[in-house]
């Protein structure tokens, strides 16, 4: 795994690459230490970023390949290998 990729965050990222601007970055960590929650999340929801850059930026973030699960379509097979708890408490 990349350590310096995991050391960053990811609002330092998305400033970085110029995906979101730095007021942007304001506005949702203000939005974030208000009501909680992922930044990512903050950002996406309020029209900031995409969905498919957000992804990409969190794979450089972690160190692995992302993709975006809402495109996938999931055999039920495999969806009853994990428990429903276990999906809902890992956020599958």
């Amino acid at each position: 795994m990349n350590g310096v990729a995991c050391e960053q965050k990811i609002g330092d990222i998305l400033l970085a690459s110029r995906i979101i601007n730095e007021n942007q970055l304001h506005q949702a960590l203000k939005v974030q230490a208000q009501t909680g929650g992922r930044l990512g999340s903050i950002l996406r929801d309020r029209g900031y970023v995409h969905m498919d850059d957000l992804l990409d930026y969190l794979g450089k973030q972690s160190g692995f390949p992302s993709m975006n699960l809402y495109n996938l379509e999931i055999e039920p097979s495999i969806l009853n290998l994990l428990p429903f708890d276990k999906i809902k408490s890992y956020e599958v």
